[in-house]
């Protein structure tokens, strides 16, 4: 059966914050957009693995307060989400900022300058078909719930998280042969406890000592508290997935299988040995473990991690990075490299353009980047800057 055809003028896979942000770009310059989406909400995987925490807005510093490290758009997005979940800037470790978010409100945010800009997301839409012609990308075909539609358009920009419509359409795509460590987060209330800001020391130590004891495998024992999520007897945690990420297929569900087989794990343990949790209760479990990168395509200039620790400047830069590099390997344990504090390194638009197709553009995770350097630009406040200037780049 022939799909029903709807023409417009860009296309945007994936809303994501990436996503989000080249729709609105696009929109308001003039332009009609179909945004194409998996899940049933906007947010990507700062909603569906609930991140709880956006990363790269502000200049790692220790001498002064949270500064963004760029204005725009991210700069808007930050202070409409900032004043929906009651939250201001924190500071970590080594200087770092970053802002606490409520996932729902991130969807709410999303929603609202979606409507706003005149865009009509289309949710429950998987891609499945790519067609092009000489050196352009010409139209994509999506089901969209239980429709079969066929988009047409001038330029497409793939936020998809896994490049999925650059690798549909044949352009070259960079795979590793491992990627990094997946987590999952899970809410869990009635958690009885006078020493709140201990808490997560509690639950390593006690995690820790059940593993010497045998009680729990080793790789059960990293949990963590998401920053700044602990309010009324409920916090969110977050676990290591104990599974190694490759290109094998099924792989996304094998991940999704040992997620929840780990949370059970220790909260099960949590709840039987630790008095804190005596009475508590799963409430919420993420829609999606956190998968931290994966395919990419090769545009025509591929940032690299000299690129980032250097802080390396460019002429056609599009976005600033701020956020070190986070690598999580396999063992789930974190390796941060940093660079010099008040400064940053910048994303040049080659990043963003593919080499075989002129009107192919990609944002967020999808920009051309080695594995460590997009460890550093995988992040919230980054894909920001990356999404808007791809929905530029489409409206040239």
């Amino acid at each position: 059966m022939k799909p029903h055809e709807i023409k417009t003028d860009v296309v945007v896979v994936g809303a994501g914050a990436a996503g989000v942000a080249a729709a609105i770009a696009a929109a308001r310059e003039g332009l009609g957009v179909v945004l194409l989406e998996k899940n049933s909400f906007p947010g990507g995987r700062a909603t569906a693995s609930a991140v709880g925490t956006i990363c790269g807005l502000y200049l790692r510093s220790f001498k002064h307060e949270a500064t963004f490290v760029a204005e725009g758009f991210m700069k808007e997005f930050a202070e409409n989400l900032q004043q929906r979940s009651v939250a201001k800037p924190q500071s970590g470790s080594n200087g770092l900022y970053y802002l606490p978010y409520n996932p729902y409100d991130f969807k709410t945010v999303c929603d609202e300058l979606l409507a706003k800009n005149g865009i009509q997301p289309y949710y429950h839409s998987t891609v499945f078909n790519v067609e092009t012609n000489d050196e352009k990308v010409v139209a994509v075909e999506a089901f969209v719930y239980d429709r079969k539609l066929k988009f047409i358009a001038d330029s497409f920009i793939d936020c998809s998280g896994e490049a999925s419509l650059c690798f549909l359409a044949g352009d070259t795509v960079v795979e590793e042969k491992e990627y990094q460590a997946s987590a999952q987060v899970f809410t869990v209330e009635n958690i009885e406890t006078s020493l709140p800001e201990s808490l997560g020391f509690h639950i390593a130590r006690e995690l820790k000592r059940a593993v010497n004891e045998g009680k729990l495998a080793p790789e059960l024992q990293w949990v963590s508290i998401v920053p700044d999520s602990f309010r009324d007897k409920s916090a969110m945690l977050k676990i290591g997935i104990p599974l190694t990420i490759d290109n094998s297929d099924n792989k996304a569900t094998e991940v999704e299988l040992a997620a929840r087989k780990s949370v059970n794990a220790v909260f099960d343990y949590l709840k039987n040995n630790v008095e804190a949790f005596r009475n508590a209760h799963i409430s919420f479990v993420a829609t999606e473990a956190g998968l931290r990168t994966g395919r990419r395509p090769m545009g025509k200039y591929t940032l690299t991690e000299t690129d980032v620790l250097d802080c390396r400047k460019f002429d056609d830069s599009i976005a600033n990075g701020a956020w070190p590099v986070e690598f999580w390997g396999n063992d789930n344990k974190v390796k941060m490299d940093y660079f010099a504090e008040d400064d940053f390194y910048q994303i040049p638009e080659r990043c963003l353009k593919s080499a075989c197709f002129t009107n192919l553009f990609f944002a967020g995770k999808n920009i051309s980047a080695t594995e460590k350097a997009i460890a550093s630009a995988r992040v919230i406040g980054t894909c920001l800057q990356t999404g808007w200037a791809a929905g530029k780049l489409a409206t040239r």
